[in-house]
């Protein structure tokens, strides 16, 4: 009597099957496999390639250089590499 009551037996009614909390995965799996064809296909596709000519760069390589020389004599002035600079102006002298 319980079971037609809705008490613990499982069922809901009379004669109906218990409830099925499990997910259905079939579209998931047809999606999947939709999926795994189409980069199956694609993937041979995406070897081919353009042939590209890239233009030839002639370039040196750069000489290095000795690092910059800044002084500052006793009376203040600064100078570099020998040729004095003025304070305000930012210019050589």
């Amino acid at each position: 009597m319980a079971g037609l009551l809705g008490g613990g037996g499982g069922l809901r009614g009379h004669g109906e099957l218990p409830l099925n909390a499990d997910i259905n995965v079939t579209s998931l799996v047809d999606v999947a496999f939709v999926l795994l064809i189409f980069f199956m296909i694609t993937a041979p596709i995406m070897q081919g390639g353009v042939d590209v000519r890239l233009p030839r760069a002639e370039a040196r390589p750069l000489e290095p250089k000795q690092g910059l020389i800044v002084t500052i004599d006793r009376e203040g002035r600064i100078f570099i590499e020998q040729a004095p600079l003025s304070y305000g102006s930012g210019r050589r002298v």
